[in-house]
């Protein structure tokens, strides 16, 4: 069997491609926006919010404005 480089070097460079591209295939971010409100619908500011990733046990706070909305930026 005869080697053939072009098809090789092609396969190296699509490998290469594909372990480049990897992390970035596997990469999900989301954004989690929401208001604090009380029972009665009162928006709630200043309000400490906590977000745990349970896998990791990563956690990331906000704090909640002056019309009760917060925001969790993905990373």
């Amino acid at each position: 069997m005869k080697c053939n480089w072009k098809s090789f070097s092609a396969g190296c460079a699509l490998i290469a491609l594909l372990l480049m591209l990897t992390p970035l295939l596997r990469a999900q971010e989301a954004t989690i926006t929401g208001t604090v409100t009380d029972p009665s619908g009162a928006v709630i500011p200043n309000a400490q919010l906590t977000l745990t990733n349970t896998a990791t046990q990563r956690e990331q706070t906000t704090v909640s404005n002056s019309d009760g909305a917060y925001r969790f930026a993905g990373r």
